[in-house]
C-alpha cells in the first residue's frame, strides 16, 4: 500500500465488480495452500492496482484468448469450478468505460498477475454522472438502483446465469433499462408490475424453460405484443424452429459477439416502433392485418376500435369503461395500447371518432358539421373543427 492516501474519483458499482471478478478469478484457481497479493500504487496521474496469485497460470498458447467472449483455458476446464468465460471480457469492458485499461503477465502453473490502471481525476466521467458538491449525500445503495430515464426503452433479461446477465447487462445498459429475471417463473411475476419493449430469454433454465415462458408471454393478452430474443446453445434448425413457432421474434446462438446481440436488440426495436408509427392510420383507412406481428395483438386492436364503435356516440364513454369491457387493468390496458399504437387511451378513442366521422364525411350524406361532430360522440362543434383539420395535415 502506498505511505500517502490516494485521492482518486471512481463509480463504486463498476469499482466492486471489477474487484470481485479479479479476487473470484485468483481464489477459484489458486489452491487452499496458495498466496494472493493486491498492490495499490500511483504513478502520476493514474491509480494502479495489482492482484497477484501463485496459482495454476494462463497456458501461453491461450493467453491471446482470454479476453474473448466464452473462452476457457484447458488448465482451467479441467478443475471442480465453473465458468461461462466471460468474466474477463466484462471486466475489461468496465474498466474501459473507466478510462482505464488491464494488462497481465502469467506463467503456467506459477501464477498470474492482473494489473489496472484508471485515472485519479473525473473528467473520464460523462458530464452527467458526477456531483461535485461534497456537501451532497450519497451512499453505496443508491448508487446500485436504476433509475429509468423518462422515454428510454426497457428490457427483461431472463437467464439463470448471473456471470452472462451481468455481461448483457453491461452491453445493453448505457442505452436501455434492465430489469432481470433468473427463470421464467419470476418473470412472469415480474412481467405483472412492468411492461418492457423487449425480453431477452435464455432456452435451458430451471423452474421454466424459455420455450414455456416465451409461449406463456405470446399467449397472455397482457403481454403478447412484447418482442422475445431467445438464447441458447441450441443451434440445430429444429431448436431455431420451434422457438419461431411459439411466436420468438429472433434467435441468437452461444456464443454470441456482443455487437451482435446489440444489433439486433436495436432492430427487433426499431422494426416494432416502425409498425407501431404506421398503426397510427391514416383517417381514411382501416387497420391493417400486417401492423400486428402476433394474432393476439391484431385482436386486441380489433376488440378496443368495436368497443369504441359501439359507444361512438356517447359522450361521455370513458377510459374506466373501456377498460372494464375489455377485461384489463388501467395500467395493463394503458401500456399495451401504448406500446402497439402510439397513443394513450383517450387519443386512440379520440382517433377512431375521427376515422368514423371522416368515413360518414366522405359517404356524402350531406351532414352539418354539428350533426356529423355529434355522431362520433364529440359535443363541441368547434373542437371537432379544429382536430379534424389538424389530423388532415
Amino acid at each position: 500500500m502506498p505511505e500517502a492516501p490516494i485521492t482518486a474519483w471512481v463509480d463504486l458499482d463498476k469499482m466492486d465488480k471489477i474487484l470481485n471478478n479479479l479476487l473470484s478469478n485468483a481464489i477459484k484457481y489458486t489452491l487452499p495452500e496458495g498466496k494472493i497479493e493486491i498492490k495499490l500504487s500511483v504513478e502520476k496521474e493514474n491509480w494502479q492496482l495489482e492482484v497477484s496469485d501463485n496459482g495454476i497460470g494462463i497456458p501461453e498458447k491461450a493467453q491471446k484468448n482470454i479476453f474473448k467472449p466464452f473462452f476457457r483455458a484447458e488448465n482451467a476446464g479441467n478443475l471442480p469450478e465453473t465458468g461461462m468465460g466471460i468474466g474477463l471480457l466484462h471486466t475489461r469492458q468496465l474498466i474501459r468505460q473507466l478510462g482505464g485499461e488491464v494488462t497481465f503477465t502469467s506463467k503456467e502453473n506459477q501464477g498470474t498477475t492482473f494489473r489496472i490502471s484508471l485515472p485519479c481525476s473525473y473528467e473520464h466521467f460523462p458530464a452527467n454522472s458526477y456531483i461535485l458538491e461534497k456537501d451532497i449525500p450519497f451512499t453505496r445503495e443508491e448508487a446500485r438502483v436504476a433509475k429509468k430515464i423518462p422515454g428510454q426503452s426497457s428490457i427483461l433479461v431472463v437467464e439463470d446465469n448471473a456471470e452472462l446477465r451481468q455481461l448483457l447487462r453491461q452491453v445493453l445498459m448505457d442505452k436501455y433499462h434492465m430489469y432481470e429475471a433468473g427463470n421464467g417463473v419470476d418473470a412472469l411475476e415480474l412481467l405483472k408490475e412492468i411492461t418492457p419493449e423487449l425480453i431477452i430469454s435464455d432456452i435451458m433454465m430451471p423452474a421454466m424453460n424459455g420455450y414455456d415462458f416465451c409461449k406463456e408471454v405470446k399467449l397472455n393478452k397482457e403481454t403478447s405484443h412484447i418482442p422475445v430474443i431467445l438464447l441458447s446453445v441450441l443451434d440445430e434448425k429444429e431448436d431455431i424452429r420451434k422457438g419461431c413457432e411459439l411466436g420468438a421474434d429472433n434467435y441468437i446462438i452461444k456464443p454470441f459477439e456482443p455487437s451482435i446481440l446489440k444489433l439486433t436488440v436495436e432492430n427487433t426495436i426499431a422494426t416494432r416502433q416502425a409498425l407501431r408509427k404506421s398503426l397510427v392510420f391514416p383517417l381514411e383507412q382501416e387497420v391493417e392485418e400486417e401492423l400486428t406481428t402476433n394474432p393476439l395483438d391484431k385482436a386486441f386492436i380489433d376488440e378496443v376500435i368495436s368497443i369504441i364503435d359501439k359507444n361512438i356516440k356517447d359522450m361521455d364513454f370513458s377510459i374506466g369503461e373501456l377498460c372494464r369491457e375489455m377485461a384489463m387493468s388501467r395500467s395493463s390496458f394503458y401500456n399495451k395500447l401504448k406500446i402497439l399504437t402510439n397513443e394513450s387511451p383517450n387519443g386512440f378513442i379520440r382517433l377512431v371518432r375521427l376515422n368514423r366521422a371522416a368515413k360518414i364525411l366522405s359517404e356524402k350524406r350531406y351532414l352539418s358539421i354539428a350533426e356529423v361532430s355529434y355522431a362520433v360522440g364529440i359535443g363541441d362543434e368547434k373542437y371537432f373543427s379544429t382536430i379534424f383539420k389538424k389530423s388532415l395535415e
